[in-house]
């Protein structure tokens, strides 16, 4: 189970059913937003959304089987704007 939770500073990334994990992501700390699709999840309207971290571990968290991706990238981003 995961549930992703965006607010005006941070995105936020539960993972788990009976232990959970729970990353937060500063919104000044994403350097780019990416979506992909295989051609399946274009078929059914899913994809996934790659978001690239500045942090000091660096690398990039795959949000997967999004539901209209690019809708919700374009939220991120757009928050990532107000941000900075």
């Amino acid at each position: 189970m995961v549930q992703y939770t965006l607010t005006t500073n941070k995105l936020e990334i539960d993972e788990g059913f009976i232990s959970r994990t729970t990353r937060n992501f500063p919104l000044r700390n994403i350097q780019d937003v990416t979506v992909s699709t295989t051609f399946m999840q274009r078929i059914l309207g899913y994809g996934n959304v790659v978001i690239e971290d500045a942090s000091e571990l660096g690398g990039s968290t795959i949000m997967r089987n999004i539901h209209n991706p690019r809708q919700y990238a374009d939220l991120l981003l757009r928050e990532m704007g107000r941000f900075r």
